[in-house]
């Protein structure tokens, strides 16, 4: 047996490495080993050597670097970015270019690479050029005032409006980049009044906003220094007020002040209850307001704002400056003719007969073209006193009654001539009298409004 197994020793080794080398190249033929590349995202360490200098940073370029590895076939699909850990120190940053070496490390499923002579023998390697490029850039720290933001409608249809706001803090430091920092305009919490009927309050987050308003998403480069902000708000009631413009001095002689004119009649106001409970007008009290020596309109500017009592604010206007026109007309005067029959003889006596020397009297009124153009003796009321009156000549001045429209200008004195009435004639007068309204009666329906706007026409000069 032992003959056996001796004889031929040196042949038997040889067809024993012989099958040890078919056996290899089966298995390589069936299993090779392989290459995969896999992206790694890179993180940055030691960040504190650049904040110990007031400097900040970012990644110019690419993030990540590109991991070879070298396993089997059977074995290459286990390999993601999830098994490597990709680095770089910021102590090792060379200033002059900006790179930063990345070091990567193998964390899960190392026992399943396999040495490669494309790698010098390494199981992985990452691929040129292994570093990522970095930019700094100094760092600043600014304080600013916090501002809010109203956000959703109040309860009702505008019968509630935001009033104040306290924040606390007030004002909030901002740390990041000075070319970000740069950026804001502003830093402000929004606040939501939807459906809100009463006073609001709550925490929130400061936000970013530019010089219009918008929104500035900044990342995490930008950092607030402190926690979120509290805040209080009041609701307030809104209440619509008329303007009652106050108009101070005298116009030129021979002028009126006919009327004031502006765009906006009422503004809506929003304040406490205990503010608006007795108000329903805003009154406006302004030296603009004068029309001291006018001879034509006025025009100024008022802002609405500088005459709210206090704890009031106005509602819905973007613009408080309204434009007012004060409206200054010229006065005229004009002559009507007045004849005896539009003189009302008071205190008359039936023994006597009055009549007035003259034809007619003529009286000047003066006001604007427009009244004057409306105006007639009829509505002047006219009338004479002749109450005492004995036969003779006697003197005495028209009385008349115009409203506060129109002045009466240079009314003369009439001579009135007194009679002592017959029996025959007095008999005779009142017959001609019922005669003459009965015959007026009759043609009263033909001659109507036309005739009496006619005698008004010829009496007006």
């Amino acid at each position: 047996m032992k003959e056996k197994l001796t004889k031929n020793a040196g042949l038997k080794l040889i067809s024993l490495l012989c099958a040890f080398l078919v056996w290899l190249a089966v298995v390589n033929v069936a299993n090779p080993v392989q290459t995969k590349s896999v992206e790694v995202p890179v993180s940055i360490t030691n960040e504190s050597v650049l904040e110990s200098s007031n400097l900040t940073y970012q990644i110019d370029g690419k993030s990540t670097v590109t991991v070879q590895v070298s396993a089997r076939a059977r074995d290459i699909y286990r390999f993601s970015a999830d098994d490597f850990r990709a680095y770089a120190d910021l102590a090792d940053l060379y200033t002059v270019t900006g790179a930063v070496p990345v070091t990567v490390e193998i964390l899960n499923d190392e026992e399943y690479l396999v040495g490669n002579a494309a790698f010098a023998g390494a199981k992985y390697e990452v691929k040129a050029p292994g570093v990522v490029h970095i930019k700094t850039e100094e760092l600043q720290t600014k304080r600013f005032s916090l501002t809010y933001h109203i956000t959703g409608t109040p309860a009702g249809d505008g019968e509630y409006a935001p009033g104040q706001v306290e924040m606390n803090p007030d004002y909030v430091y901002v740390r990041g980049p000075v070319s970000l920092i740069g950026q804001i305009s502003s830093v402000g919490i929004e606040i939501d009044v939807e459906g809100k009927d009463s006073d609001v309050s709550g925490t929130a987050s400061p936000k970013f906003y530019d010089a219009n308003d918008n929104e500035l998403p900044l990342g995490d480069t930008v950092t607030i220094l402190g926690g979120d902000i509290s805040y209080e708000m009041t609701m307030l009631r809104v209440k619509t007020l008329a303007l009652d413009f106050q108009v101070s001095g005298e116009v030129a002689d021979g002028y009126r002040m006919t009327g004031i004119d502006c765009d906006v009649t009422s503004v809506s106001v929003a304040g406490l209850r205990s503010v608006l409970a007795n108000m329903n007008t805003l009154p406006i009290q302004s030296p603009e307001l004068s029309v001291e020596g006018a001879t034509a309109d006025k025009e100024c500017e008022i802002d609405l704002a500088d005459y709210l009592p206090a704890g009031l604010e106005l509602a819905g206007l973007d613009n408080t400056v309204v434009k007012v026109t004060l409206q200054v007309e010229p006065l005229q005067n004009r002559v009507y003719t007045v004849y005896q029959e539009d003189i009302e003889m008071t205190g008359a006596s039936d023994s006597y007969s009055y009549e007035l020397q003259g034809s007619e009297v003529k009286i000047t009124v003066r006001g604007l073209k427009e009244d004057l153009d409306s105006l007639s003796p009829d509505k002047m009321n006219l009338s004479l006193d002749v109450l005492g009156m004995t036969p003779g000549t006697h003197t005495a001045v028209l009385k008349y009654q115009l409203d506060e429209a129109y002045e009466m200008i240079g009314i003369p004195s009439v001579t009135v001539e007194v009679t002592e009435r017959t029996a025959h004639s007095s008999a005779d007068t009142a017959s001609g009298t019922e005669d003459e309204e009965e015959q007026k009666a009759q043609e009263s329906g033909q001659s109507g409004t036309a005739g009496a706007d006619r005698d008004t026409e010829d009496r007006q000069e």
